[in-house]
C-alpha cells in the first residue's frame, strides 16, 4: 500500500465527529451524509452516551450535539463537560429554539446552528474546525 493511501486512511480514521441527537429521524440521514463526506461518525442519542464514548477513549475531533437531548444531561451540560475534560474536542451545537443560542455561544467553537440547517453548511463548519486542528478530511 502506498504511503499516500496509508496517510489518507489514517486521516479519515482520525477525523471523527460525535453526533448527539435524540431523534433517530434527524440523526440517521445526518450521520449518513457525514460518512459520505469522508468522516468517521459515532452516533449517540443522549449526553450520557456521548460521555461513555469519550471515556472509552474513542478519538473524537468534533462534537455536534443538539441542545435539547430529552431526559438527563442537556447538550449544554454535555458541551461544558467536554470542554472541561476534553478541551481539544471542537464543539458545535444546534437547536430549533432560538433562545438557546445565547446560552450556548461560550461553549461553541463555531456558530450555533439553528434547526433546520443545511448539511453542506454543517460540513463547512466542521472543515473549518478541523483546519484549526491541522486536519483536512471531508
Amino acid at each position: 500500500m502506498s504511503s499516500s493511501v496509508v496517510q489518507l486512511l489514517h486521516d479519515s480514521i482520525r477525523d471523527t465527529v460525535l453526533v448527539v441527537e435524540p431523534d433517530l429521524h434527524v440523526r440517521a440521514p445526518l450521520t449518513e451524509y457525514l460518512r459520505h463526506c469522508g468522516y468517521r461518525v459515532i452516533e449517540g442519542s443522549s449526553g450520557e452516551e456521548a460521555q461513555r464514548v469519550l471515556l472509552a477513549g474513542e478519538p473524537v475531533e468534533v462534537l455536534f450535539s443538539d441542545v435539547d437531548l430529552g431526559q438527563g444531561m442537556s447538550g449544554l451540560e454535555l458541551a461544558a463537560w467536554v470542554r472541561q475534560h476534553y478541551p481539544a474536542v471542537r464543539i458545535l451545537l444546534t437547536s430549533g429554539v432560538a433562545q438557546l443560542a445565547e446560552g450556548a455561544a461560550h461553549l461553541c467553537d463555531g456558530p450555533f446552528l439553528r434547526k433546520p440547517y443545511a448539511y453542506s453548511g454543517l460540513v463547512d463548519h466542521i472543515k473549518r474546525l478541523l483546519d484549526l486542528l491541522g486536519r483536512t478530511t471531508g
